[in-house]
């Protein structure tokens, strides 16, 4: 309702007219939609959400989403009521190509007409590796090749093997690398051990002011975690070093913890990755991070190819930080992650390092905040675990690795782990034994280490010369070529006057995986004892440069009046 009221402005006396009461309706209202943030995103599917006021009349709402703001689906109609106030709604839509851009968008409609939210996007994330543990390869008594086949599926992946005696493993491919600054009497580049596994020592790169130090409650009480922290101070011209990495592989995640108890008044001061060493902090640096005054004292500031900030949103200086480093470099890409120690979230960015191929063999550590004394920079808690790249294809890729120093005819049990930003996938178990030092002397002579097969088995004689393939073993002799000249043999030898029989043979070097070459005397053939070999050792070790030592041995009873046996026994391990 509505009517017109007239006063005249000259004569406020004069009476109020009015026109007469007349009446209009509102046109209804149509929806109003939000189209809000995508929600529950996996690799397939994900839950679109939207806010919708049906206005006062019965509204349904649906989603429209596809590659392009163009959609090309749409989710089934729901009621979202009649009321006047706003209704959350949603719909998981699946189906959806992994590592994808999908658009969407909330449509309301109701009897005056339909309403519409703005174009959204989202993207479905890439699924974790596919691992296939395959057979191993190339084993011998102390050696073998773990084979396996990763599908990175599209995300930059890495993969590695873990292996040992049971299905427990307990070893892995993967290199460890901690420090907690636990185990220093004192630090500073200057001492040549260090305290952790997997770093080397500190490295000077430049500075002519600063220096280093433990903190601890004998120097400044400002140690992070433990009695011990390691510590950095600018003095009046700053300081760098770095510290190696034992072990480095292309993909990496490092952490650990930061304080920086300096003003950020005159320059930088935190970390880089290097590639190598160089002559200064930057030489080398593939990303850096740390405080630096450009980024303020309320975040973390990183240069990669190119500077961002992680905002923290409050005072950095004096708190406990904790950092994650993600890197690839065979990507050549990096998320670095900060939080305060306080927080269960890390503020994450990502970007590009300032260089492809190199890999990471390098923690460096800078103050370069020479202004004033007291300018510290406080860290603890070093962690790597680094691993080799398998790529970002959607391809099959062949991992392999290789192994020394085995227990010879023992079972080993391996598999293969596959890592990308989505999950870990594990391989199969699959055992591979090593093989004795005879299998391995029967592979490498005839191709095969089967007991039973005519040529290579144990009792066959391939060359003919009267000795089978276990005493040609035993002996140091070339099972394919007739060489009964190396067989043991026997003499004699004078001493004091007494003539004592002797016997001459090839023995395999440290005793091959438990060979035992033991030299017995009899006078009857029935009774016999052993000969201290070292005792009576009359030539020899002498090495024959082929594996084995020539030694000569005489026995114990003088042949002049009785018969004197000499014989050669060689004990053989069970599995042999």
């Amino acid at each position: 309702y509505f009517m017109i009221v007239a006063v005249n402005g000259v004569d406020p006396n004069t009476t109020t007219t009015t026109g007469s009461i007349l009446t209009f309706t509102a046109p209804p209202l149509t929806p109003t939609v939000t189209t809000s943030p995508a929600s529950s995103v996996g690799v397939n599917s994900g839950t679109l959400n939207a806010i919708v006021n049906p206005n006062g009349s019965s509204t349904t709402a649906f989603f429209d989403y596809g590659l392009t703001n163009s959609y090309g689906s749409s989710t089934s109609a729901q009621n979202v009521g009649t009321g006047t106030s706003a209704v959350t709604t949603s719909a998981t839509v699946a189906g959806l190509l992994p590592g994808t851009i999908y658009h969407y968008r909330a449509t309301g409609t109701n009897p005056n007409g339909i309403g519409q939210g703005t174009d959204q996007t989202f993207t479905t994330s890439f699924p974790p590796p596919t691992v296939s543990t395959t057979a191993a390869t190339s084993v011998n008594s102390t050696v073998g090749t773990l084979n396996a086949i990763i599908n990175p599926n599209g995300a930059a992946s890495t993969g590695w093997f873990e292996y040992g005696l049971t299905n427990s493993y307990g070893n892995s491919t993967r290199q460890f690398a901690v420090d907690n600054a636990e185990a220093y009497f004192g630090w500073n580049y200057t001492t040549s051990s260090n305290g952790g596994s997997g770093f080397g020592g500190a490295t000077y790169l430049e500075g002519t002011g600063g220096g280093t130090y433990l903190s601890n409650a004998s120097t400044d009480k400002r140690q992070i975690d433990g009695n011990d922290s390691f510590a950095v101070y600018a003095g009046t011209g700053g300081q760098a070093l770095c510290r190696a990495f034992s072990n480095p592989r292309q993909v990496g995640t490092l952490t650990f913890s930061v304080r920086f108890d300096l003003s950020n008044a005159a320059g930088f001061s935190g970390f880089n990755l290097k590639s190598a060493t160089g002559a200064s902090f930057a030489a080398n640096e593939l990303v850096s991070f740390g405080l630096s005054p450009s980024g303020g004292n309320n975040a973390i500031f990183v240069a990669g190819s190119a500077n961002q900030t992680i905002p923290l949103g409050s005072e950095i200086r004096g708190q406990i930080v904790d950092l994650k480093l993600d890197y690839n470099c065979a990507l050549g890409v990096y998320t670095l992650g900060a939080k305060f120690r306080a927080s269960s979230s890390y503020v994450s960015v990502g970007g590009n390092l300032k260089a492809v191929g190199p890999i990471a063999t390098y923690l460096s550590f800078a103050n370069f905040n020479n202004n004033g004394t007291n300018q510290n920079l406080i860290f603890d808690g070093l962690s790597l675990a680094a691993s080799d790249s398998v790529g970002a294809s959607n391809s099959l890729v062949a991992v392999t690795a290789a192994f020394t120093g085995l227990t010879a005819h023992a079972t080993y049990h391996y598999r293969a782990v596959g890592l990308n930003a989505s999950g870990t996938t594990f391989g199969a178990d699959v055992t591979f034994m090593t093989l004795t030092p005879f299998e391995q002397w029967r592979q490498a002579r005839f191709g095969t280490f089967d007991p039973n097969d005519p040529v290579a088995g144990n009792n066959a004689d391939p060359d003919g010369d009267g000795a089978n393939n276990m005493f040609e073993y035993v002996f140091g002799m070339n099972p394919n070529v007739p060489d009964v000249s190396l067989e043991p043999a026997l003499g004699h030898i004078s001493v004091n006057g007494s003539d004592y029989l002797t016997i001459s043979f090839r023995k395999l070097q440290a005793a091959a995986a438990g060979l035992t070459y033991t030299v017995e005397e009899s006078t009857d053939l029935v009774t016999w004892s052993t000969v201290d070999a070292n005792a009576n050792l009359v030539a020899g070790p002498t090495d024959q440069l082929d594996g084995t030592d020539l030694v000569t041995v005489r026995g114990n009873i003088p042949f002049s009046n009785v018969s004197a046996f000499l014989r050669l026994r060689v004990t053989i391990p069970a599995g042999l």
